[in-house]
């Protein structure tokens, strides 16, 4: 079962100490919760890895998990939040300096 195989990651995640790779392993459990049509659980999975992201200041992966959250909205029809992710990326890019090229060519 893809669930806890992801769980299972995210236990060896943990135990190593590193919050990159939990943060990952965060968003591969969000990836297959909202494959499961468990929105609510998948979002949840998404805050935990951007805590996570931004306390490393990594602001590509909190960008992809931004698009990650994006994608959900969208599947559940929630336009509001759909445009809530969109409009905190664009602040992401801004606060990192990035034009909307720089943003782009650095995201493909």
């Amino acid at each position: 079962d893809a669930l806890v195989t992801s769980k299972e990651a995210l236990e060896a995640a943990v135990a190593s100490g590193d919050k990159m790779v939990e943060a990952w392993a965060l968003q591969l459990i969000a990836e297959v919760l909202a494959g499961e049509e468990r929105f609510e659980e998948a979002l949840t999975e998404i805050e935990k890895s951007r805590v996570l992201l931004k306390e490393a200041g990594d602001v590509r992966e909190q960008v992809n998990t931004l698009q990650l959250e994006f994608n959900i909205h969208r599947q559940r029809g929630n336009e509001q939040g759909a445009l809530a992710s969109c409009n905190e990326r664009r602040t992401l890019f801004e606060a990192a300096g990035w034009t909307d090229e720089e943003a782009e060519e650095l995201l493909l």
